[in-house]
């Protein structure tokens, strides 16, 4: 039962990712890539006690699917009664366009996950499980790791048998490191069931830095303060 005075509100940063290290090989590890999390644009959501559930704001649709399939798995996996209602107001404040490649479907799920388990009363669970309650991570793992860590963020891509690609390097960002996100005015990309096709046309004969199951990345800081010279460092087995 919820509690009248309470009131959560969530934020996200966005990811900005930059790229899959591997696609088609089911013999190695999948997808994978590099990808930093942006203070701006970003989710802001907040849920507060109601009536019956009431979803509004921003993508209040995709929204109301979350929430929905949270609840869902939270019933499926015994963790609430089936008995048990979501009688909250659930608001979108703040979030980007759709499928423009700053990751909203995973900021807004996780989000909206982590709303939902504070109205049932949880401990706000892993950014891993929150992922898999609302069915994000199918493939990349920089928005999933991202929304509870943040920074520069390094994933080995994933195996079968992987719930999430595993992140394998991580560093804060560098203040004086700017990123310049550069979005259509109109249109969006593929997602969900168009996706799919195109993701199977990359199921061909690829490079062998592609093929190898294990990748280094290598990221240069900026120039320190005291004038010395970049460093760099080296992600990866």
């Amino acid at each position: 039962e919820m509690a009248a005075q309470w009131k959560r509100i969530l934020e996200a940063k966005g990811p900005d990712a930059m790229g899959m290290f591997s696609s088609g090989h089911p013999t190695v590890r999948q997808f994978g890539g590099l990808g930093a999390m942006v203070d701006s644009p970003q989710v802001r959501v907040s849920i507060r006690p109601a009536a019956t559930f009431e979803v509004v704001g921003l993508h209040r649709e995709r929204a109301r699917r979350f929430a929905e399939t949270v609840l869902a798995n939270l019933r499926n996996e015994k963790l609430v009664d089936t008995d048990v209602q979501l009688n909250a107001f659930l608001e979108v404040h703040q979030a980007p366009r759709e499928h423009v490649g700053l990751g909203l479907g995973t900021q807004l799920g996780l989000s909206i996950a982590a709303a939902v388990c504070a109205a049932l009363g949880f401990t706000r669970p892993s950014a891993i499980e929150l992922a898999s309650l609302a069915g994000r991570g199918a493939r990349s793992g920089i928005g999933t790791h991202g929304f509870e860590q943040g920074g520069l963020l390094v994933e080995a891509g994933k195996l079968d048998a992987d719930t999430i690609s595993p992140l394998i390097a991580r560093m804060d960002l560098p203040a004086a490191w700017r990123f310049l996100l550069m979005i259509p005015k109109a249109g969006s990309g593929l997602a969900g069931g168009d996706e799919h096709p195109r993701l199977r046309l990359a199921e061909g004969p690829q490079s062998d830095a592609l093929q190898h199951p294990q990748h280094k990345v290598l990221v240069l800081q900026p120039e320190q303060r005291d004038g010395r010279p970049h460093q760099a460092r080296v992600f990866g087995p």
